[in-house]
């Protein structure tokens, strides 16, 4: 299985970022992270040729700030206005819903998605935004099938 981790700007918590980065660092087996930081016709792509698919992002629905959603994307779209906090206009959803309609998705595709919560440029991921990275990082290896440390 792979992982791809959508692009979270700095200025969004860097949330999808550090989620794939600490997945990183314990490097379980059958895990490939890819940070993909602004070109979501890139990641539209991978999700072509991926047989697993976990993307993270930042969303804003209005929970807690570190709060961490779970989407399987094949059972169902991903919530209207969730997602578009990104500075890009074309963002996770947009990317998923084009996937959709050019029968580009992957068989299996989770997207997690951690409630933000600090919107200034260069500001320091909050101590909930830090939880919700290490739980994120947890949950997608368990599910892949690996374990978490």
């Amino acid at each position: 299985p792979s992982l791809a981790s959508a692009h979270t700007p700095e200025p969004f918590d860097a949330a999808g970022l550090l989620v794939a980065r600490k997945i990183r660092e314990r490097n379980p087996p059958g895990i490939r992270v890819i940070e993909a930081a602004g070109d979501i016709s890139s990641v539209i792509e991978l999700l072509h040729h991926a047989e697993c698919v976990v993307a993270v992002d930042a969303v804003q629905s209005g929970g807690k700030a570190g709060q961490v959603h779970r989407f399987d994307v094949i059972q169902s779209d991903l919530p209207a206005g969730w997602f578009n906090i990104s500075t890009h206009a074309f963002g996770l959803a947009e990317a998923v819903a084009m996937a959709r309609q050019l029968g580009r998705l992957p068989p299996r595709f989770i997207v997690f998605g951690i409630e933000a919560e600090d919107f200034k440029t260069g500001a320091r991921p909050s101590s909930a935004i830090e939880a919700a990275v290490h739980e994120a990082a947890d949950r997608i290896i368990r599910e892949i099938g690996g374990k978490a440390r």
